[in-house]
């Protein structure tokens, strides 16, 4: 995870407050009757369901109620010649025993802008009841539907993407993996939220996966889209190296797939301490992405590279006593990237030569007397 190449896209979202009536899948019993009659007789007519399943052959207005409530579901359909069949609604009923009962009154439905990257734009939907709230939410709400209700023209284009996005008798999937269906909506006077940016796309370019990430939650994406088909080396390289041809350095893929630069003593701390460059991607398929933190790693090309860096970072790390595991442990840092060996001069001299020929802070000048002073 450390050195993999990870693109966040991030987008607003926003919410409606709407009349709607909606239907959410639940357990329902009366439906399975009639569907395993119709399975049965080939037909679903009101004097069927009266004798067989009212044992009143009389009660044919009641079986035509409920065989119009079975229709209202979604559970059974007419085919072009007028028969009656299962709907693949009316199969998955059979199965599980919930059907999509509509409930009428006021909905909150969330969603996010418009984005090439994003098929499904609705992440959230919710019954919405205002009584319920508490005081100080009912004020705060108020406060952010004032707000965002102002701009009367972004209102309208909230309204038109709701009403393209939740057209009647469709079915809508939110982040969650929860199916509604939409019966009938009404967006007019309905007030609407638009939040800071914390709806966010996430593209894991090393391990070749997408997920959204939505009030602390992630939503892997299970197919990897389209547009993910692209290299770490592929998307990084152009922004990489026109960031650092700005700084005229030079920049290479290793055979890990590390990015590594030369050790060049006109760096600046910065750049040699962090060893990351920010900067954001836009050379992708799919246009833009936030700005993001690449690791980068140091290579010394010669010995007096490696010298250097290890003089280098030796004195910036400096903030205790410098112990000869210290000492060691910087030196096999440096030679597992290049066949090198500190000079044999030995820490004592080295240290010397640091307080003689190099500018240090004064604690720091300290540290290494007393060093020398105790031969730690």
């Amino acid at each position: 995870m450390k050195n993999d190449l990870i693109l966040n896209k991030y987008l607003k979202r926003h919410t409606h407050i709407v009349k709607a009536t909606i239907a959410t899948r639940k357990p329902c019993r009366f439906p399975k009757p009639l569907l395993h009659l119709l399975q049965e007789k080939g037909v679903l007519t009101p004097n069927a369901v009266a004798s067989e399943l009212l044992c009143t052959p009389h009660l044919t207005k009641v079986a035509q109620s409920w065989i119009n409530a079975v229709f209202s579901l979604g559970l059974i359909s007419r085919d072009d010649d007028g028969e009656m069949l299962i709907t693949e609604e009316g199969k998955k009923y059979l199965e599980n025993g919930k059907a999509f009962v509509p409930e009428e009154g006021e909905w909150m439905i969330t969603f996010c802008d418009a984005d090439c990257r994003i098929e499904n734009r609705i992440l959230d939907i919710r019954k919405f009841n205002s009584t319920k709230m508490k005081i100080d939410q009912r004020k705060e709400l108020d406060n952010c539907i004032q707000r965002s209700s102002r701009s009367l023209y972004l209102k309208k284009i909230y309204d038109t993407d709701i009403s393209s996005m939740l057209e009647s008798e469709n079915i809508v999937k939110t982040l969650n993996g929860k199916e509604y269906r939409i019966i009938d909506i009404n967006t007019e006077e309905s007030p609407w939220i638009s939040s800071e940016e914390d709806f966010c796309i996430q593209w894991n370019v090393s391990k070749k996966s997408v997920s959204y990430n939505y009030e602390n939650h992630e939503y892997p994406i299970e197919t990897l889209p389209s547009w993910a088909k692209e290299t770490k080396e592929e998307i990084i390289s152009q922004a990489v190296t026109n960031k650092l041809s700005l700084l005229n350095l030079d920049v290479s893929f290793n055979k890990n797939g590390k990015l590594e630069i030369p050790f060049l003593d006109s760096l600046s701390d910065e750049t040699k301490r962090n060893l990351a460059i920010k900067c954001p991607i836009s050379k992708t398929s799919v246009g833009n992405w936030d700005e993001t933190s690449i690791p980068v790693e140091i290579m010394p090309m010669t010995k007096f590279d490696a010298d250097e860096w290890f003089r280098w970072l030796f004195i910036d790390g400096i903030n205790k006593y410098l112990t000869n595991k210290y000492f060691n442990d910087l030196t096999e840092s440096i030679s597992k990237k290049i066949d090198w060996q500190q000079d044999e001069i030995g820490k004592e001299e080295f240290l010397k030569d640091i307080l003689e020929n190099c500018e240090v802070v004064k604690e720091k000048k300290m540290l290494i007397q007393a060093t020398l002073d105790w031969n730690l």
